[in-house]
């Protein structure tokens, strides 16, 4: 492959790596496109270089005292706590027909390249799923941000329907809400093998394939209660849509320090297109409404893996 642009240090494929190399020595950028909320996303690799991730949040605040002079009074120094989370593995793998490597014009290696980074693409859009619904995608994967708000509760908001589009703020940076990477970054490419795929157990009719080994590990880091807040329950029936309103309800959530932090809206289609046509409805001069990429100057960010096929979720705190 040709060598490819520099990508930012902190952004997906700058951090990832592929048999030692970073995604920057390749031409990968038609192959690997990552989401939009993947872009967006801001990752490290893991604290401890290797599957686990270590990271300190602050559970106390330090505190100062005004006093008298020679009047003795007590500081609280602040208390932390150290969570360690483990990294999950995304298998990527590819096989390929062997007769397509073979006949491909630009040679087998260049064939089973690109396939590779197809296919590490494919992985990639797969864990955005895993990233925003954690284990109710799979079972066998990280906690996303749906696992983590629950875990710290208290910022959630309730718009009432049954069930629905969900909505998260973020505060996106490396202290905050972040994509993890294992064992620096590498994602391991093996050595293509020579295999044999069976297509009929019955009979053994099958054909002989190349396959590639393609594994990382990665996770999901939310450091701390106020880096993100989820709205949910949105059904698009009446009263339970995303409006102006419910995005200034979820914003709310954060304390005031916290609130210039945000830096990310996380939507679906169906949200945005909500938020567009409740403008519309308010409009004084009946102009259609422009479709949303900012609320507060805040970016909006689109994921199907928000779209409307989750249950109702139960809460005390309601949208009314």
């Amino acid at each position: 492959m040709d060598k490819g642009t520099e990508y930012a240090s902190n952004s997906l494929l700058g951090v990832l790596r592929m048999g030692d190399k970073n995604l920057s020595e390749y031409e990968a950028s038609n192959l690997v496109q990552p989401t939009a909320f993947m872009k967006w996303l801001k990752w490290i690799t893991s604290s401890t270089g290797g599957t686990s991730h270590k990271m300190t949040l602050k559970t106390g605040a330090p505190s100062a005292k005004f006093r008298e002079i020679n009047e003795g009074i007590v500081n609280d120094a602040g208390t932390s706590l150290t969570l360690t989370m483990e990294l999950k593995l995304l298998d990527a793998g590819v096989i390929v027909d062997q007769a397509l490597a073979i006949a491909h014009g630009k040679g087998k290696e260049d064939f089973l390249n690109n396939a590779s980074m197809e296919s590490l693409d494919a992985g990639l859009t797969a864990a955005e799923y895993q990233l925003i619904r954690g284990i109710g995608s799979d079972a066998g994967g990280f906690k996303g941000l749906a696992d983590l708000v629950d875990m710290y509760g208290g910022m959630t908001y309730d718009g009432g329907g049954a069930g629905g589009e969900r909505i998260y703020m973020l505060i996106g940076s490396e202290n905050a809400v972040c994509g993890v990477l294992g064992n620096d970054g590498e994602f391991t490419e093996g050595e293509a093998y020579p295999t044999r795929v069976i297509t009929d157990v019955a009979t053994n009719k099958g054909y002989d394939a190349f396959g590639v080994p393609i594994m990382g590990y990665m996770g999901l880091q939310v450091a701390g209660k106020y880096s993100v807040a989820m709205g949910f329950n949105f059904d698009n029936t009446t009263d339970h849509q995303v409006t102006d309103k419910v995005l200034g309800r979820i914003f709310n959530l954060f304390p005031s320090d916290r609130q210039p932090k945000v830096n990310g809206i996380l939507m679906s289609r169906s949200s945005r297109l909500q938020l567009q046509e409740s403008r519309e409805y308010t409009s004084s001069t009946g102009v259609r409404a422009d479709l949303p990429t900012t609320w507060e100057n805040i970016p909006i960010i689109i994921s199907d893996a928000c779209e409307a096929d989750a249950e109702t979720i139960t809460t005390t705190t309601t949208g009314a």
